[in-house]
């Protein structure tokens, strides 16, 4: 299982307002969803490559493979946060790193549940294993 963890990276200005970005159209992505496409269909199916093109309307990702962790929803915009250092980190991901070390999260969703209140953020978790435990276990 593969884990991808989003934190979206809307960034605050000066004036406390956030900026942000318009979405690509949607035929901006086709090409580089094509260029997957035609990579993978070098290798053999299987469970992790899409039988069709990407770029069909109806495809959907395989979520047997993966698990997705985000930020926020949709209509939310993921904060960032300065350290001690003046580096800037997402506020997500500063409070999944904190809790990963704590050691006290057995599965993703209890990671994401076991986070602290986000303002303005609800974290997800997407997938068919996330309730699978984090750390190689034997």
């Amino acid at each position: 299982m593969n884990t991808l963890i989003l934190d979206c990276g809307h960034v605050p200005v000066e004036d406390g307002s956030v900026r942000n970005m318009l979405p690509l159209p949607g035929h901006a992505i086709e090409p580089m969803l094509r260029g997957a496409h035609e990579r993978l269909a070098a290798y053999p199916l299987s469970l992790f490559v899409p039988a069709g093109p990407m770029t069909a309307y109806d495809w959907e990702p395989e979520t047997s493979s993966h698990v997705a962790l985000g930020a926020c929803q949709n209509d939310e915009l993921a904060q960032e946060v300065e350290d001690d250092m003046g580096a800037v980190h997402g506020v997500f991901t500063k409070a999944v790193m904190e809790s990963l070390r704590s050691g006290q999260h057995a599965s993703l969703v209890e990671l994401i549940y076991g986070l602290p209140e986000l303002p303005g953020q609800t974290p997800y978790v997407a997938g068919d294993y996330e309730d699978e435990p984090i750390w190689y276990q034997e």
